[in-house]
């Protein structure tokens, strides 16, 4: 009976649990940049000509936009395989810590972005491959 509460401890801990604390994420690419890029390994979504993936941009020093100030963002990007274009699907969130850590600054749930070439070399182009393979 002393047992019987811990799968639900362990639903109400996974409810409060972020996106960024719940993925695995993989470095994609440094360059040199004021920010760092993760890919979440887990998310990865793939049809037969597109595919999905969780995006961590982890800034080295606090960025600000519209007011809010923020040291990562986590998003949801598309890719068109076939075409080497890439999209923010949904679901961005800003954290006021590094890594998808800290409290939640801003969300822009189902904030779609207009396509973009993935330029070869580029921190996207190492995402791209990531994601489509």
């Amino acid at each position: 009976m002393k047992y019987a509460l811990i799968p639900t401890l362990l639903l109400s801990f996974a409810a409060f649990t972020t996106k960024a604390e719940a993925a695995n994420w993989v470095i994609a690419s440094a360059r040199g940049a004021p920010v760092a890029i993760y890919y979440d390994s887990l998310s990865i979504s793939r049809t037969a000509t597109t595919a999905t993936i969780w995006v961590l941009y982890d800034y080295s020093s606090p960025e600000t936009a519209s007011g809010e100030t923020y040291s990562s963002v986590v998003v949801r990007l598309t890719m068109d395989c076939t075409a080497r274009m890439i999209s923010a699907e949904s679901n961005e969130t800003l954290y006021s810590g590094r890594m998808g850590g800290g409290a939640v600054v801003s969300q822009y749930p189902g904030a779609i972005e207009a396509q973009k070439v993935v330029v070869p070399g580029s921190a996207n182009d190492d995402v791209y491959r990531a994601a489509c393979g």
